[in-house]
């Protein structure tokens, strides 16, 4: 699958979810859209996201098999003028 920018312009487009760098992101959106509504397996979920964010790129490895055991990112983000969104 060839994925491409939606504009020419590169300032929106749709990539895969890179663990490095985006569950830190992604974790506040969905804290922000969803977080009154979760349930609490869901709310430590949130928790170990940000947790995973905080730790930075050197144990994000270590603990990648948590989400799932995938060997691949699970998904795609939308990102806009280099912000998650």
């Amino acid at each position: 699958m060839h994925l491409v920018s939606v504009r020419d312009d590169n300032q929106a487009k749709i990539r895969p979810f890179n663990p490095f760098r985006d569950v830190g992101p992604v974790a506040e959106l969905i804290g922000a859209a969803f977080g009154d509504m979760l349930d609490p397996a869901g709310r430590a979920v949130l928790q170990e996201m940000r947790a995973v964010a905080r730790w930075g790129p050197f144990l994000l490895p270590l603990h990648w098999s948590g989400f799932g055991g995938m060997g691949s990112a699970p998904g795609f983000v939308w990102e806009e003028e280099g912000r998650v969104v």
